[in-house]
């Protein structure tokens, strides 16, 4: 089944006083915004007797176009009135492969370029784990040359907003993957290699327990100038905290369909 889904945003926040609207954090920042970002999503569900629908390929644009161009007050520049152009993507081929991009390309103004280009490819074995390997990339950014920012709370899908700090470029390759070992074991491990500096910057070991009501997880993580090794043991059921650095290492991996 071919489904086409179109969506229109528009999005206004006018001039504010800045006594009216005391701010407490930075959820509270709301810039003025004055802008339309146009969406379509292009889907292929694949429909199986006796299994449930899933969608074999999914595509989604989107753009924004601002209609009131003030400076911004971070850079002092005015940007253009048509953001980056937003492309993502997911094919699913049969029930294991699974490859998703997220690409972000400036063609206004003066530069055509890609600002973002990230890339998963994801091989399940179900029940036994899965493997992928990804790509990170995104061009260097300095106040005049703002990276575009993928939406905030209020507005998801809107490309108004502006990264004006300055950034380094990145460009890694990421693999890894986990196996789910007999009598509740998991064993995961994750990479991260700098292209740009032609060595790794990162790897991560773990190996999980699952028990009934509890687990314990074990990581070592092999860094250029440190190592480190970390230990949690959780109740389950008992609380929703987690271990940022933890549970990265045995989440679902990147590249699964939406």
């Amino acid at each position: 089944m071919h489904g086409i889904e179109p969506s229109v945003l528009y999005a206004y926040v006018g001039e504010r006083a800045g006594h009216a609207h005391p701010r407490f954090d930075e959820v509270d920042e709301a810039g003025e915004s004055h802008a339309v970002t146009a969406s379509i999503i292009n889907r292929v569900t694949r429909r199986r007797v006796g299994a449930p629908d899933h969608d074999a390929f999914w595509v989604r644009l989107t753009q924004t176009y601002r209609i009131a161009r003030g400076a911004d007050p971070a850079i002092g520049l005015e940007p253009d009135a048509w953001s980056p152009l937003r492309w993502e993507t997911v094919a699913r081929v049969g029930d294991s492969l699974t490859i998703d991009s997220d690409v972000f390309y400036e063609h206004s103004g003066r530069a055509r370029r890609f600002a973002v280009v990230d890339t998963d490819v994801l091989w399940t074995w179900s029940p036994y784990g899965d493997l992928f390997i990804g790509h990170r990339s995104t061009r260097a950014a300095a106040p005049d040359r703002p990276l575009p920012v993928r939406g905030d709370l209020l507005d998801p899908l809107s490309l108004n907003g502006l990264a004006t700090e300055t950034r380094e470029a990145v460009d890694y390759l990421i693999a890894g993957g986990r196996i789910n070992l007999p009598r509740g074991f998991v064993l995961a491990n994750k990479t991260y290699y700098d292209r740009r500096l032609n060595r790794y910057a990162e790897i991560d070991y773990g190996l999980q327990y699952n028990a009934q009501c509890w687990n314990v997880t074990f990581t070592y993580q092999d860094f250029p100038e440190k190592n480190e090794f970390g230990v949690v043991v959780t109740l389950v059921g008992a609380t929703s905290v987690d271990s940022k650095m933890m549970s990265p290492l045995f989440e679902r991996q990147p590249g699964a369909p939406r």
